[in-house]
């Protein structure tokens, strides 16, 4: 007869200690258009991607973007050069596959396009940083240029949307890595493109963009980034005289300031004195509504020389704006000043002959790429590194019937305090559950403790008492399913053993086999060169052993070893089991006749 026995729960055990700490993983991504060809009809936008702050940082692993396009105005989504997490990069990056569009989607108005990169599982995973990263270009057939058109993330409560993991290296040598989730992008900037306006036929275009700079949570202070670029390299020009304006709501923002002149500007950090200090002239403000009106002005002294716009894109100024709205408040956008409005966005041109100039108009920009400030996304780093730590009581080895103890220990590393935080424990049905500390009522055998608040550094502990009810090794999980704060490497209730927030115990009940039984014990197959060992006597390789003579049994894996801290052994007795027939008592008893003697 076999019996079987399969030990999943002891992943965690084993495993834990190996990996490196996850570090805090989130990220960016926008759109940004790269050309738009007015006469084969192709537009040609970049995906980028970058951490979100220098603590959020992380290794690439498989990621998943994915944006809508309208299906009437564009068509043919393909991939035209992978740039970064590729195989076919510009400078190959094998530990990553070749990108594919899987899961892209077109209907009669609205498309989908799924980009997918995929981590090879090799050493060499590239760090994602906090600049702009371009992960792939897209080309897309243009079906109209009568209109402009917006082309969003998937984000928010769409499913699926856009993803990433990031890679947790285990060894180095010979190289294992596990993945964690990203945390949920906290910027998405998406692509608005105007065809009717980029094919004009001057040859001088330009596209501007505005960006979120920073925000302080303490402060309240947005800095928004002013960026201006030529439309392609046919169409670089001199820069003269321009106008920046953009409009905000003035019931969530006010007081706009320039911080900072970055180019075209006296007071450039490169100080360029063919144009004189910017100003913000033009600018208003009522109860609801702004506009700024950030000025640009040539004046070059001695003979004229300007400085030239090119494809690549220049921040033109940074400027401040006190937030009046509350950290709660999910997004909302600042958008340019276009089309019928007036006074718009506009640049003039210099035109250089010999020792005089004149200034152009540049015709409407073609591009004009909105910012979105999400302060709700941007204010939620809060953390609370909360660890969890399970310890077995009572003895390693007991006896059915008897009692096993188990004391979680649930600790915060901060910097936060951690609110609202709940602990499941799942009890196998082999133990009874008795009592608990802090006191509860169980859910059939899951046990769940609500903790108000836990202050950075310290700790709540939490006691279960059970009954043992059957042999073999039994394991109990507990883990930290919820919380207000951001975990900084660890996502609750995701069921992954390697993160710290999850952990087991183990009792160990000695399992009675007769001459002719057999258990058969597995392994998960991610433990790899398993070894088993009876005392230390190794009697057996691989995932699955069948074992039939009495003693102590434990594994040794690459992974890890068994018996460790809280890991229990595989203990069989040996019975006397003879069939019934044989071990029936019974008596014999002699008797005498009467007559002759025997």
């Amino acid at each position: 007869m076999k019996h079987f026995i399969r030990l999943l729960a002891a992943v965690g055990l084993l495993l834990v200690s190996m990996a490196t700490q996850a570090q805090k993983g989130s990220f960016a991504v926008r759109l940004s258009l790269k050309s738009f060809d007015c006469v084969t009809k192709k537009l040609v936008l970049q995906v980028q991607v970058k951490a979100n702050n220098a603590d959020s940082t992380f290794l690439m692993g498989d990621a998943n973007y994915r944006f809508r396009y309208n299906t009437q105005q564009l068509a043919n989504p393909t991939i035209v050069s992978e740039e970064n997490f590729s195989g076919n990069a510009p400078a190959s990056q094998t530990a990553y596959q070749s990108q594919n569009l899987e899961g892209s989607t077109a209907g009669a108005t609205v498309g989908i396009v799924s980009l997918n990169t995929i981590f090879a599982g090799r050493a060499g995973a590239k760090q994602v940083t906090t600049d702009w990263t371009t992960v792939s270009s897209l080309s897309f057939d243009v079906l109209t240029t009568t209109s402009c058109y917006t082309l969003t993330w998937q984000k928010d409560t769409d499913f699926p949307r856009t993803g990433m993991s990031e890679v947790v290296v285990t060894t180095t040598t010979p190289f294992a890595y596990t993945t964690n989730n990203v945390k949920a992008a906290k910027v998405f900037e998406n692509l608005t493109v105007c065809p009717d306006q980029y094919c004009q036929t001057s040859k001088a275009k330009y596209g501007v963009r505005l960006s979120v700079k920073s925000f302080d949570c303490t402060t309240k202070k947005a800095v928004f980034r002013v960026e201006v670029r030529a439309a392609d390299a046919a169409s670089t020009f001199l820069m003269g005289d321009a106008n920046f304006r953009f409009n905000y709501s003035a019931t969530l923002l006010t007081n706009p300031q320039i911080v900072s002149q970055e180019a075209f500007s006296s007071m450039a950090p490169a100080s360029d004195n063919r144009y004189t200090a910017q100003n913000l002239t033009g600018s208003t403000e009522n109860t609801t509504s702004g506009v700024v009106s950030l000025n640009v002005k040539y004046s070059p002294s001695g003979t004229p020389t300007a400085r030239q716009v090119t494809e690549a894109w220049t921040t033109v100024s940074c400027i401040s704006m006190d937030y009046k709205g509350t950290l709660a408040n999910p997004c909302f956008d600042l958008n340019w000043q276009t089309g019928t409005d007036f006074p718009k966005t506009g640049m003039n041109e210099v035109v250089i002959n010999g020792a005089q100039y004149t200034l152009t108009d540049v015709p409407t920009g073609v591009e004009y790429t909105k910012a979105t400030l999400c302060p709700a996304l941007r204010c939620s780093d809060k953390s609370a590194d909360l660890t969890l730590s399970k310890k077995r009581l009572s003895a390693a080895q007991a006896t059915v019937g008897s009692t096993a103890s188990f004391k979680i220990t649930v600790k915060n590393e901060g910097p936060d305090s951690a609110t609202n935080v709940v602990v499941t424990d799942s009890l196998p049905n082999a133990l009874k559950w008795l009592s608990s500390v802090p006191a509860l009522t169980p859910a059939g055998q899951v046990l769940t403790w609500n903790i108000a608040s836990i202050a950075p550094g310290d700790s709540v502990e939490l006691v279960i008492n059970t009954q043992i009810l059957a042999e073999g090794v039994h394991f109990n999980r507990a883990q930290i399913t919820s919380a207000d704060q951001e975990d900084p490497d660890s996502t609750p209730n995701n069921n992954q053993v390697l993160e710290d927030d999850i952990a087991h115990a183990c009792v160990s009940v000695p399992i009675k086999l007769c001459s002719n039984q057999q258990i058969t014990v597995t392994v998960p197959s991610f433990f790899t060169n398993v070894r088993w060992f009876k005392g230390a006597t190794q009697v057996g390789t691989g995932n699955t052993i069948d074992l039939s003579d009495a003693g102590s049994y434990s594994i040794s894996a690459d992974a890890g070893s068994c018996p460790a801290e809280g890991c229990c052994p595989i203990v069989i007795e040996a019975i006397d089991c003879c069939p019934p027939d044989l071990c029936l008592p019974f008596t014999i008893k002699q008797t005498k006749k009467a007559g002759k003697p025997i």
